[in-house]
């Protein structure tokens, strides 16, 4: 199959996390033999180049100079006048209509790469960053004449309506629109199916997980000698961040050896606001860190605790079952797809800090069962979430969509 995948955040140039899964799953079908590409919107770079080959992926940026119609020029101008001269009443439009053309040329290079590439089908992601910042109105979706899946990673509305409470009806309507042209809906969990079909259609939505990376994978029998507990993402509320220093305020008084590592960037000075100021050099804020030197820290961790209000589907989680290391994870959204409490990891309730450090106690206390618990996680992983298992179940469902396309004559 000749197989298209839509991003506008496909590694190296921009890193998130449906960038990353795009970048695993296009190489793993360009390894399988598939002849794949990948498209994208990359106006907000430079010195990039707009056609390279990696891994045996061929990848088509549309850069800066892809979007310089006469239009959008106009357009551009229009709106730096106002903002000099301090008329900004029709900024929001402006920006509108620029980020509508940029949308609209984007489609059209899609539907002109598909032509010339011979595409077979193609994969659109449900999350569009143009509609959380600047379509701030409805906008047409071109309808491609070939088999059409929208993978749902979390689109705009559900940020909208796990993060604020409620969804504007310009980002509902383009998020329907999306979906309406898809010839098939692929969730990456059940908790994001359940979400799409409650709130943006009626439509059938199908299941296949997101993939691990086999080389995360590391199988070990034995769990770290130290009592260190891990954190990584962003440091915020809805990370669970500040739920877990409260909770470390209550181990670190019970096991004097303990320490908290804190992995990622955000408001880490508020989180040290909420530490006893008595075991405060006992918790380690480590700021970003690449994946590489990330995988070594879950390596040196006795327990990681991704104690998260709201995950679509956690690679995060993911990867530290992959390194046999124990994992205490929220019960919330798709937690209960990954673990299963007291068995392969522990659920928590990510705002309750006294059941976090509970958990954690108990961990410390029990370790022949945590060892345990760390082996099953790592069994669930690889056997459910592997590049071995769901590359397979990724290329029959796009056969499937081919051959069906094929026979009905499209």
């Amino acid at each position: 199959m000749n197989i298209l995948y839509v991003c506008d955040e496909y590694p190296p140039v921009r890193y998130g996390g449906i960038g990353s899964v795009v970048k695993l799953v296009a190489e793993a079908m360009a390894v399988r033999g598939h002849k794949v590409f990948v498209a994208g919107n990359y106006a907000g770079f430079r010195d990039i180049d707009d056609i390279s080959i990696i891994n045996g992926v061929e990848i088509y940026r549309f850069t800066s100079k892809h979007y310089k119609t006469p239009c959008v020029r106009i357009l551009l101008l229009l709106l730096w006048l106002g903002s000099k001269s301090g008329i900004r009443i029709f900024s929001n439009k402006f920006r509108f209509w620029i980020a509508a053309l940029k949308h609209r040329i984007t489609e059209q290079k899609i539907e002109k790469l598909i032509q010339q590439c011979n595409i077979d089908i193609i994969e659109i992601p449900d999350f569009n960053d143009a509609l959380l910042h600047d379509l701030t109105y409805p906008v047409k979706h071109k309808k491609y004449q070939i088999p059409t899946v929208i993978r749902v990673h979390g689109s705009v509305s559900f940020l909208k309506y796990y993060f604020g409470n409620s969804i504007p009806q310009y980002i509902l309507k383009n998020d329907k629109a999306n979906l309406l042209r898809a010839d098939a809906i692929c969730a990456v969990s059940k908790f994001s199916a359940e979400f799409v079909k409650s709130k943006l259609t009626d439509k059938d939505i199908d299941l296949i997980y997101n993939p691990i990376e086999n080389a995360v994978f590391t199988k070990r029998d034995n769990l770290a000698t130290n009592r260190d507990i891990l954190f990584f993402g962003k440091i915020i509320e809805t990370k669970g961040a500040f739920s877990l220093i409260k909770a470390f305020n209550i181990v670190a008084g019970i096991f004097t050896d303990a320490r908290l590592i804190m992995i990622g960037s955000g408001e880490s000075e508020k989180a040290k606001i909420l530490l006893d100021d008595t075991i405060a050099e006992r918790v380690v804020f480590k700021g970003f860190m690449n994946n590489a030197d990330l995988l070594k820290e879950i390596d040196k961790a006795f327990i990681c605790v991704l104690p998260s209000y709201i995950e679509n589907f956690s690679m995060a989680a993911l990867e530290v079952l992959a390194r046999s290391c124990p994992l205490i994870y929220s019960e919330r959204s798709s937690g209960k797809e990954l673990i299963s409490d007291g068995e392969n990891g522990w659920l928590i309730n990510p705002e309750d800090p006294q059941q976090i450090a509970n958990t954690i106690i108990y961990a410390f206390e029990h370790p022949e069962e945590t060892a345990q618990i760390a082996r099953a996680g790592y069994g669930k992983c690889k056997s459910e979430f592997s590049t071995e298992v769901i590359i397979p179940q990724l290329e029959e469902y796009y056969q499937q969509l081919v051959e069906k396309s094929i026979n009905s004559g499209k």
